[in-house]
């Protein structure tokens, strides 16, 4: 599916270690001029999608020739809606992600974001950017600081924080 130049291919199994393999090829062979985006959701039921979004109908073809051998229990190429995903949803990391973040571990954790939580992780991700690092653990997590940026300002429009002001 096409919108707004975008192509997506998303992939259904309940297996980690095939979505992070998938996710470790894709990543290695397209450029950030071909790949736009990965984003990643485990539902309660246990099943974990991994979305990607091509800027290319190629690189979105030649995906879903690639995700062929892994036997996934679902690959479409519908848009995700991820505000409806993020209701059923264990963990959802909507925005760009890296593979390693899946294979680092078998069990992805879970941050329940409210104001207090979104205050220690501004103070960690600042603390993270004056340290100069590229990732940094929050609550037992470890968030790249790239993702923790997006991450913020996703949640100052939610929280409606203004100007991500604590």
């Amino acid at each position: 599916m096409n919108k707004n130049n975008y192509y997506f291919v998303n992939v259904i199994d309940e297996d980690i270690n095939k979505i992070a393999n998938f996710s470790e090829i894709v990543e290695r062979k397209y450029n950030s001029d071909e790949l736009s985006g990965l984003n990643f959701a485990k539902t309660k039921d246990n099943n974990l999608l991994l979305s990607l979004v091509f800027k290319t109908r190629v690189a979105q073809e030649q995906a879903l020739e690639l995700a062929k051998p892994f036997s996934f229990r679902r690959v479409y190429t519908e848009e995700e809606n991820w505000a409806e995903l993020m209701s059923i949803s264990e963990v959802c990391i909507v925005g760009n992600f890296s593979y390693t973040m899946l294979k680092q571990k078998q069990q992805v954790g879970v941050i329940n974001i409210n104001m207090p939580t979104y205050k220690k992780l501004k103070k960690a991700y600042e603390q993270a950017l004056k340290d100069n690092q590229n990732s940094f653990i929050f609550e037992d997590n470890e968030l790249l600081v790239s993702y923790a940026k997006y991450l913020l300002q996703y949640l100052e429009d939610k929280l409606n924080v203004k100007g991500g002001e604590i």
